[in-house]
């Protein structure tokens, strides 16, 4: 069967008006991909199309959770081979479809794109963290959302992944922890998952990018880490009678990932600013790892001698002292801007002079500037310039009014119900000759 004699039904019902034919279609579309074996990528983005018409009509906060967490869920209930395509496709159409959300609905997108981590995580756990689809899943996101620079995903879907990343990744292995017994251990590859975000500091060339990964994904991690330490010392200062609170362990590996840096601020094709702030976060790893009483990350200590030579060698170097020639150069280079500027402002006297005699003169009659006349006591030269200066005002004003200056700037009102209303009413008809 073609793509789009499969999408066109789900489509058309997902996008209905009515609640309740919603719902079904989300639980017809739920069971057919649980029994479908094989898809296309162009049936799936059509799948995501629906879907995401579906999501935006809904309203009222209780029944958006509901159905983010159910879309969600679909992850879930699909064969394992299929799962990653499907995020694919989300990921995909969340970047197209994304300069065209309000912002009224904006918030619940970003609930979707957080619920969707979270189920992706999810099903990475509940397959032990099987290597191929750990590496499958980073290789998606670094091609995909988080890519360090196509232009087609919004900067917005970056950053909002960046903040949630952490947070959605470690509830999902503390929870994983909490039913584990202890002497079952489970291989988690905290390093491998930071990847997409390694990949961003080496690739990247916006620098907000960067500055948001550092402070979203690794100062975070240090953060944790300056935390546990802590508390262990405070466990260890306490007297056996006291009760530790309890706490979340840490699971990052602060040594691997220190290892994962250098080796990519090692790669010869790297910008310098990509080098420095590659080594930056080495310098500040290594040193939280030296903490715990791992003095040398390294195999051998010529790899940091040569790391802080190339340093020294990208530093720029200071210019040389100037010689008498360029003092002298210097010299005459600023009398002879003071000589310019003494001329020009003798013209600029001048000029004004013989625009005060001819006002003087002929001074502007009262009825011409629209207001009461001066008294007749006043000099001659301050009337010149008030009127001048009304002049200009009433120039101005003419020009561009004051009133549309400040109302440039007020907030615009919010959508009407009726307008909201209208705005559906174009998405479902888009949703249903996307279809047809």
């Amino acid at each position: 069967m073609a793509a789009d004699n499969i999408a066109a039904p789900f489509g058309k019902q997902l996008a209905a008006n009515d609640k309740a034919t919603r719902d079904k279609a989300v639980k017809s579309l739920k069971l057919y991909l649980s029994r479908k074996a094989e898809f296309s990528h162009v049936e799936v983005l059509k799948l995501w199309k629906g879907l995401f018409y579906c999501f935006w009509m809904s309203d009222k906060p209780v029944v958006q959770q509901d159905l983010a967490e159910t879309l969600a869920g679909l992850i879930s209930d699909m064969p394992a081979e299929n799962a990653l395509d499907f995020l694919k496709a989300f990921y995909e159409t969340m970047a197209n479809e994304w300069h065209g959300i309000d912002r009224i609905r904006l918030d619940k997108y970003y609930l979707l794109l957080r619920r969707a981590m979270s189920r992706s995580f999810q099903f990475l756990a509940d397959s032990e963290w099987e290597p191929t689809l750990v590496n499958d899943y980073v290789t998606m996101l670094s091609e995909g959302p988080l890519h360090p620079a196509n232009l087609k995903v919004p900067d917005a879907i970056r950053y909002h992944l960046i903040d949630i990343y952490l947070d959605e990744f470690e509830k999902v292995v503390h929870a994983q922890l909490a039913t584990t017994p202890e002497t079952e251990d489970i291989a988690v590859p905290t390093t491998v998952l930071l990847n997409p975000f390694i990949n961003i500091m080496a690739r990247s060339n916006k620098p907000i990018l960067m500055k948001k990964t550092v402070e979203g994904i690794f100062d975070r991690i240090l953060e944790q880490f300056a935390k546990e330490l802590a508390a262990m010392e405070q466990e260890d200062d306490m007297s056996d009678g006291e009760e530790s609170e309890e706490r979340k362990p840490f699971i990052h590996d602060i040594v691997d990932i220190v290892k994962q840096l250098r080796k990519r601020s090692e790669e010869a094709d790297l910008a310098d600013s990509n080098k420095r702030r590659l080594r930056t976060l080495v310098a500040n790893f290594k040193s939280a790892a030296g903490e715990i009483g791992v003095e040398s990350i390294s195999d051998s200590n010529e790899e940091d001698a040569e790391m802080e030579e190339a340093d020294k060698e990208e530093e720029p170097k200071k210019a040389p002292p100037p010689s008498k020639q360029d003092k002298k150069r210097k010299a005459d280079g600023k009398e002879s801007k003071k000589v310019k500027k003494q001329k020009h402002k003798a013209k600029a006297e001048k000029h004004t002079n013989g625009d005060l005699a001819v006002s003087v003169k002929e001074p502007i009659a009262p009825e011409q500037n629209g207001h009461a006349s001066i008294k007749d006591g006043e000099p001659a030269k301050k009337r010149v310039k008030w009127s001048m200066r009304h002049n200009t005002i009433k120039h101005f004003r003419h020009e561009l009014p004051i009133t549309t200056i400040a109302s440039t700037h007020t907030p615009s009102p919010p959508p009407s119900k009726s307008a909201l209303k209208t705005q559906n009413v174009k998405k479902r008809k888009q949703a249903v000759d996307f279809f047809q």
